[in-house]
């Protein structure tokens, strides 16, 4: 027989229920990868893109794609350029920006290689049109009396072609609604990170250096640069070399290019000979010239102490 249970004691506890985790409060955690795979995924569905043609930018905040109508048909030419369109939106595709890229005169061309200089600037490079095709060789016209033929026409003068490389284009573009900025050159050289571009801007014999659209060496005139500026690998030092009319060539570092107070630069012997020449980055703390890097005419060394942050824009 069941007994009642003493007055002081506490009541039995309440059963308890395994409750069903929920799915909508679930943590899902992605590397750095699979996010912007899925980013990609999702904008290029909204931008009917294909996702592997979207370039983040280095904050991993924004993002850019070149659109454009359909190429026409097949034989069929071309009355208008198309209108190619540079989109950029946030990652969450709710912001959205539209900017007109720089083209040639009569071309379709769309521009090359875009992608962000920096977090709030994009860069790319203006393509040069295809040449026109050759006009078709007409048969030489006979005379009157079917005999002998006309003789041929005088073949044109040839135009004059100035020397050295072709000069390219490329376009630094704001985010901000600023006009674009154009650079002509014949020598354009990324950084690693492609995040930095170095060109030689002027003429051969009175040139400088330029970063991003801004002169850097000499900081202010003119000099002859001998070879393409190098980038050191954590893109924040430029090398070349540079030529003087009445002493030795030298080799020029610009140990911090935003910063004149680390131009160093090293007097090479006056008998090396520079023809095919270049710079060579041997580490972070050493530079090498010569035509190959196994093979140096001149080498130097250097350390480089760390630059406050206030040297650098946020």
């Amino acid at each position: 027989m069941p007994t009642a249970p003493p007055p002081d004691a506490a009541p039995p506890a309440p059963a308890i229920r395994p409750v069903e985790p929920d799915a909508t409060m679930e943590t899902k955690h992605l590397t750095e990868k699979q996010w912007q795979a899925e980013v990609r995924e999702k904008l290029g569905q909204q931008l009917k893109a294909e996702p592997g043609e979207l370039s983040f930018s280095p904050d991993k905040q924004w993002v850019v794609v070149v659109k454009g109508p359909p190429p026409p048909p097949p034989g069929k030419p071309i009355k208008h350029p198309r209108p190619w369109q540079l989109v950029v939106t946030d990652t969450a595709g709710k912001r959205r920006m539209q900017f007109r890229p720089v083209t040639l005169k009569g071309s379709d061309e769309p521009p090359k290689d875009v992608h962000f200089l920096a977090d709030n600037r994009l860069v790319y490079e203006v393509v040069q049109p295809p040449p026109p095709p050759p006009p078709p060789v007409k048969p030489a016209a006979r005379s009157k009396k079917g005999k002998h033929p006309k003789p041929p026409p005088k073949p044109a003068p040839k135009p004059v072609v100035a020397e050295g490389p072709p000069q390219r284009l490329f376009v630094i573009q704001p985010l901000a609604r600023k006009r674009p900025q154009r650079l002509q050159a014949a020598h354009f050289v990324f950084s690693v990170q492609q995040d930095h571009l170095a060109y030689l801007g002027g003429d051969p014999e009175s040139a400088f250096v330029g970063v991003d659209g801004a002169q850097v060496y000499p900081r202010k005139g003119r000099a002859q640069i001998a070879c393409d500026p190098v980038w050191s690998k954590d893109g924040h030092s430029v090398a070349f070399l540079e030529l003087r009319a009445h002493a030795p060539a030298r080799l020029v570092l610009l140990a911090e290019y935003d910063n004149p107070t680390g131009d160093t630069t090293w007097d090479l012997p006056p008998s090396a000979a520079l023809e095919g020449a270049r710079v060579f980055w041997a580490g972070s703390g050493k530079l090498v010239v010569g035509k190959t890097s196994m093979r140096p005419i001149f080498a130097a060394t250097f350390f480089k102490e760390k630059p406050p942050p206030s040297w650098r824009e946020p």
